[in-house]
């Protein structure tokens, strides 16, 4: 019996600690600080990440900014596919594939690209992961553009 007590004590403890895990579901700001931005344009990286979950349906907002300094929100609504299709507003093709952790606590989102002549275009990789107890997120993006130019960065957000 008190074999049994103390297997369902430790049951319940893991069970309450798993759900007190963070998980990414939340906004983010880009922390200019802490990004190395290397030779990469800042404008080119997205200056918001927005994770939602509703019923399990897995939204992902990222705001980005044009060379001017205006911001735009690009909504990937991926329902419970695990991988869409969408056009850019440059009329590029875009198959957009997310995939998540066992935990939630991180996150890859992959993206290829053909743009409207047909020619490939940009592609890029990221594995989103939290740090620093959910505080904050940092996301290790690999960029392959279709001039032959690649690159790898580093970005950190901060959770909002």
């Amino acid at each position: 019996m008190k074999f049994l007590n103390t297997l369902l004590f430790v049951s319940l403890c893991s069970f309450s600690f798993a759900q007190q895990k963070t998980n990414l579901i939340g906004t983010y700001t880009l922390n200019k600080t802490k990004t190395d931005f290397g030779q990469v344009p800042q404008w080119v990286i997205p200056v918001k990440l927005k994770v939602i979950n509703n019923d399990g349906k897995i939204t992902l907002v990222r705001t980005v900014t044009d060379q001017a300094g205006t911001a735009s929100d690009r909504t990937l609504a991926f329902g419970n596919n695990t991988t869409i299709d969408y056009n850019s507003p440059s009329g590029a093709k875009n198959k957009a594939t997310v995939q998540f952790g066992d935990d939630r606590s991180t996150l890859t989102l992959s993206q290829t690209s053909t743009d409207a002549s047909g020619q490939p275009g940009l592609s890029f990789k990221e594995i989103w992961s939290l740090t620093d107890g959910g505080k904050n997120l940092q996301v290790d993006r690999h960029v392959e553009q279709p001039d032959g130019l690649n690159y790898d960065i580093k970005l950190y957000y901060d959770k909002q």
